[in-house]
């Protein structure tokens, strides 16, 4: 099973690598940098967005690792991602413009750190899906897979994980009907065995 650091590396890769491919034509090296950075950034963030929502604690993949909603933000974010692009894009070249127009040092910083952050922005909408969809991919190559949409029961647990959080519990088992647990008094001599209640 793939640890933080592989899914932190191919996430940041994965954005990396969006970012650059999706740049303009005709982009100018200090273009490629910052969004290169903010698709590194994106792809970060976007590959540990998954343990977010749904902790590696926990001993399901409920919907955020399935098939189903990464199809889903797929390719609803990958339409809606190219207007808010376009439009930090566009934003980028007016600061950058205007720096031409300012001579002062503290005019031109300031201008230069908005260009910045908007062609950081740009990069981060173009990794954050991607490196969703690495930390994904590692998860599919374990054992457990992924599940098309949930494999989680009602209360997000399989039978043989209630079993076993229910016997971790002092005294309880999981019960027949749902996923609720039964309680046994089995400490004193006299008590029941949890794992083998009697039948009813």
């Amino acid at each position: 099973m793939a640890g933080r650091r592989e899914q932190d590396a191919a996430g940041i890769v994965t954005g990396v690598a969006t970012a650059l491919l999706t740049r303009r034509k005709k982009a100018s090296a200090y273009e490629l940098v910052a969004e290169a950075l903010g698709g590194a950034l994106g792809g970060g963030i976007g590959s540990r967005l998954l343990d977010f929502f749904e902790p590696a604690i926990h001993s399901y993949r409920n919907v955020v690792h399935s098939v189903a909603f990464a199809g889903t933000v797929t390719v609803k974010g990958t339409k809606r991602a190219a207007r808010p692009q376009a439009r930090l894009r566009a934003q980028a070249d007016e600061f950058a413009e205007r720096r031409t127009w300012h001579h002062g040092l503290f005019e031109w910083m300031v201008l230069w750190l908005a260009e910045t952050a908007c062609r950081v922005a740009t990069g981060f909408i173009a990794g954050a899906i991607p490196g969703y969809l690495s930390h994904l991919a590692l998860d599919a190559k374990t054992p457990r897979g992924i599940p098309l949409l949930s494999l989680a029961s009602r209360n997000g647990d399989s039978g043989s994980d209630a079993h076993a959080r229910c016997v971790r519990a002092s005294g309880t088992v999981p019960s027949s009907r749902g996923m609720g647990c039964r309680t046994y008094e089995f400490n004193s001599p006299g008590g029941r065995d949890p794992l083998h209640p009697p039948h009813r």
